[in-house]
């Protein structure tokens, strides 16, 4: 798999860099301020509790420095916890949040809150997936809706940058 960092140099369309590693193969997309949105991350915090989730994350800046260490995300701290995310990295760098569950199960990045971020899940552990498949899509685009924009993204990115999209994204497991 290329690089992100190799993929995206020189698009319109960025997404974050240095954190794919080869277990987390499964994706989906989004464009809102990760960490720092307080509808979605109530949304989130309810869908963990429906599924028996695990609901404690770490938080870190781009730079990998711990902004919030074993958040449990439940609705009475979120704001506390937002506000804290949204200094430090405001603050020290440029708003880039990396937001993972503490089993590993599913790592979310986004370099800064105005581009694109992704949510990785690993297909091979069952509670990984099995969150991928919960996650609403509204929020997200995965990568079947990327397939089916393919003529409209081809006009705005380029046949080449959807190509590597879909050959480094498009591995997507079937439903269990």
């Amino acid at each position: 798999m290329k690089k992100i960092n190799d993929i995206f140099i020189g698009q319109n369309f960025s997404l974050p860099n240095n954190f794919l590693i080869s277990k987390y193969d499964t994706f989906l997309f989004f464009d809102f301020g990760l960490g720092m949105d307080l509808e979605f991350l109530e949304e989130f915090s309810d869908l963990l509790d429906l599924g028996g989730f695990n609901k404690q994350v770490n938080v870190l800046d781009c730079d990998f420095n711990i902004v919030v260490e074993n958040w449990i995300l439940e609705h009475d701290n979120l704001i506390k916890n937002i506000r804290k995310i949204t200094g430090i990295t405001n603050d020290y760098g440029n708003g880039g949040v990396i937001m993972a569950d503490t089993d590993l199960n599913w790592v979310a990045v986004q370099d800064i809150p105005v581009n694109w971020g992704i949510f990785a899940f690993q297909s091979s552990k069952k509670e990984s997936i099995r969150l991928f498949h919960m996650m609403d899509r509204d929020w997200f685009v995965d990568i079947e809706r990327f397939k089916a924009m393919e003529k409209v993204l081809i006009r705005e990115f380029g046949e080449e940058f959807i190509n590597v999209l879909l050959s480094n994204y498009g591995n997507i497991r079937s439903k269990p």
